[in-house]
């Protein structure tokens, strides 16, 4: 089955090759086993999964992002080399 539309790659990614991804019938019915994050483990303790944020770092974060905006780049030239 091909791909609609290329798209852009971030660092580390490289081109599907279809004759490697199983057939959709060949995975599992049902994923098991300790990694399996189940719903009633998390509804009863949020801090396991929310985050709460500081003001401080919401105000960082929306920093970051206008600077990266006002380049004009693109999202995937985001990468974790320094500038």
């Amino acid at each position: 089955m091909p791909i609609a539309l290329p798209r852009p790659r971030t660092q580390g990614q490289h081109d599907v090759v279809l004759g490697l991804v199983p057939p959709f019938s060949a995975f599992p019915q049902k994923v098991t086993g300790p990694t399996v994050w189940q719903a009633e483990d998390f509804r009863a303790k949020p801090e396991l999964w929310k985050e709460q944020w500081t003001a401080d770092q919401i105000a960082e974060l929306e920093s970051a992002y206008e600077s990266f905006r006002e380049t004009g780049r693109p999202i995937t030239a985001i990468s974790k080399v320094g500038r």
